[in-house]
């Protein structure tokens, strides 16, 4: 009982002496590796950036703890936007507009330069 099965002999798969039957091939393992659309990414950021959504192309290329961070904090400043323009009874627009275009911009560019540095993109 303590001896290996003699060269062979069929045993257990995984066990010592094992043999595949005659005919049998074992499927050899396939490792995919997926392709970031670094175009996808950078198109998702200008638009949700448009309707004040930033983030969006940060988490889309893997970069979550920046889209996060930028997407929390878009929800809040949507809000101190709304009460900039509740109370200057909407004139406060033209303040706040150039800010989430600035903040676009800015996202866009530093998220392209990321992408660019990273290796296979």
């Amino acid at each position: 009982m303590g001896q290996p099965p003699a060269y062979g002999q069929t045993g257990p798969i995984g066990q010592p002496g094992y043999m595949a039957p005659q005919g049998a091939y074992m499927a050899a393992p396939v490792i995919v590796v997926q392709q970031q659309n670094k175009g996808l990414a950078i198109a998702l950021e200008v638009i949700g950036g448009l309707f004040g959504i930033f983030g969006i192309g940060w988490l889309i290329s893997g970069i979550t703890s920046v889209g996060l961070i930028l997407l929390i904090g878009g929800i809040i400043w949507f809000f101190v936007q709304v009460l900039i323009l509740t109370f200057t009874i909407g004139f406060g627009i033209l303040c706040t507009a150039p800010i989430d275009i600035a903040i676009m911009i800015t996202s866009t560019i530093l998220l392209n330069n990321r992408l660019k540095s990273r290796p296979g993109i």
